[in-house]
């Protein structure tokens, strides 16, 4: 019985780990966030999470970091309303719109110095938020989590064969659709990227199964808005590297294994990348065989990598 309530306890914010949580009025509906520590008194970690995650992602990173922080579910995601859009004309919320308002939520929040973190394909919002923040001066610092500059031949795999794939989903009155979810390998550490998985991973898994079950329906428009935000990354790299903003990407060995079989092309796109941000505004840290679920299996090899980044802060063990 002990083990079973700790896999549950796991799959969601512990109690009492959360200072608060709020939603957002938008015009395309209601944006769910949740926040930790004292936001107005110091330096806060923005978080962003990727398909098909929700702000639990970050549950047992968050427990290793020692600053505030601030997560953000995006339409349809956690606990965010469904976007009020237009399916026939295949309506999204780009990130350059879900950027500016997680900003108005700091805002109202009191956020002011900030380090935007961004998992998977949630990095774009990450990228856009700490250019639109470092134009204000409240940021210098960005730690990006498996973020992808999608090649020509990638980004036409993503929009003409993947994003179209997404659409009404079967449901099969025995439940078997539901094994999809358990064995995807997006942001979860079972699935074809799946290294000998125990409990924790079960749990961190059970979790992800659930977050894709909520955004089952639209997460064709979550995949939309990071394909549509592709041929800005390598532009706001640059304003950011102009802006003095320093850069850690933090890289997971066996998901990228994966990218590349997918053809994805993580090669192509750290080429690219590397090019827009001088050596010395930029940082890489590669975690030997983690997974996409490094954010749970490898959190605090991660929270490390980021406190050493930003000056040596103590990781909560």
């Amino acid at each position: 019985m002990f083990g079973l309530l700790q896999l549950v306890a796991l799959a969601t914010w512990p109690p009492g780990s959360l200072s608060g949580r709020g939603f957002h009025a938008t015009p395309k509906g209601l944006l769910h966030y949740v926040w930790r520590g004292n936001v107005t008194a110091a330096t806060t970690m923005v978080l962003f999470h990727g398909h098909p995650r929700s702000t639990e992602a970050f549950t047992i990173f968050a427990s290793k970091m020692p600053m505030p922080f601030v997560a953000i579910d995006y339409f349809g995601a956690g606990s965010s309303d469904e976007c009020d859009c237009d399916e026939a004309s295949k309506e999204f919320v780009s990130y350059s719109t879900f950027a500016s308002l997680t900003l108005e939520i700091c805002d109202r929040l009191g956020v002011g110095k900030m380090i935007p973190f961004g998992s998977l394909q949630g990095a774009s919002g990450a990228i856009e938020l700490a250019w639109l923040a470092a134009k204000q001066g409240r940021v210098d610092r960005l730690v990006l989590f498996e973020a992808l500059y999608l090649s020509p031949t990638a980004k036409a795999y993503i929009d003409n064969v993947f994003i179209p794939s997404l659409h009404n989903l079967p449901v099969y009155a025995n439940g078997s659709h539901l094994l999809r979810w358990w064995f995807s390998a997006d942001a979860g550490p079972i699935g074809p990227s799946s290294q000998s998985p125990v409990a924790a991973d079960l749990a961190a898994n059970q979790q992800k199964t659930i977050d894709d079950l909520t955004i089952m329906a639209t997460g064709w428009q979550f995949k939309m808005a990071w394909s549509g935000y592709n041929e800005l990354i390598v532009p706001r790299f640059q304003n950011l590297a102009r802006a003095g903003v320093k850069t850690l990407f933090i890289d997971a060995g066996y998901a990228d294994y994966i990218f590349n079989t997918y053809g994805l092309d993580k090669n192509w796109s750290e080429t690219h990348i590397n090019e827009a941000i001088p050596p010395a505004q930029r940082k890489i840290v590669t975690i030997a065989n983690a997974t996409q679920g490094a954010l749970q299996q490898n959190a605090t090899q991660m929270a490390s990598a980021v406190c050493d980044f930003l000056g040596g802060w103590p990781v909560h063990q």
